[in-house]
């Protein structure tokens, strides 16, 4: 929008992190500015990373306590929560949310649920791929053969890294992007 930053509307990488500015501009639609959007949606995406934080724990069987304690870790970490308090306009905490759900998933079993994320994720930030060695990795831990953890992992990732290309084909950078 006017009022935001528009020479990053085409600079690599950030003109491919779709989602997040689109969720803005529809907020600002709405009536709120472009700041409070971004805060509005980062912070939400911070709520959201603790949330399932505890929950993934709880699965794990950890204590009340200990996951109180994890929580008060991650969130007074520079890099977790407190540094997108201060930078609230950056994709990495819908990212970050995304990263979280994923893993939760996987733990779960939730594949259906694992490949939507994904490919909302897609639109996010594509640092998100980091995701898929950790589901191959799951795979192998539950005694999958390397064909099998391979397969499950190409399925799953198969569609995100298709939408992952086609931004970069379809949105022309400023810049080479290298």
């Amino acid at each position: 929008g006017a009022e935001g930053r528009t020479e990053l509307q085409k600079e690599p990488p950030y003109c491919f992190r779709l989602a997040v500015p689109a969720l803005v501009r529809g907020l600002s639609r709405l009536g709120l500015s472009v700041n409070a959007g971004f805060f509005l949606v980062t912070n939400t995406a911070l709520f959201g990373f603790l949330l399932v934080l505890w929950l993934h724990l709880r699965d794990l069987g950890f204590s009340s306590s200990l996951r109180a304690t994890g929580l008060l870790v991650v969130g007074l970490t520079q890099g977790a929560v407190r540094w997108f308090e201060y930078q609230y306009w950056m994709t990495d905490p819908a990212a970050l949310f995304l990263v979280m759900l994923a893993f939760f998933l996987v733990e779960r079993g939730k594949w259906g649920a694992l490949l939507a994320t994904s490919v909302l994720a897609a639109f996010v930030r594509e640092t998100y791929v980091l995701v898929y060695p950790y589901v191959f990795l799951h795979e192998r831990r539950k005694g999958r053969t390397l064909l099998a953890a391979g397969g499950r992992t190409a399925a799953l990732s198969a569609v995100p890294l298709a939408v992952l290309v086609a931004i970069r084909r379809l949105v022309t950078p400023s810049q080479p992007d290298d």
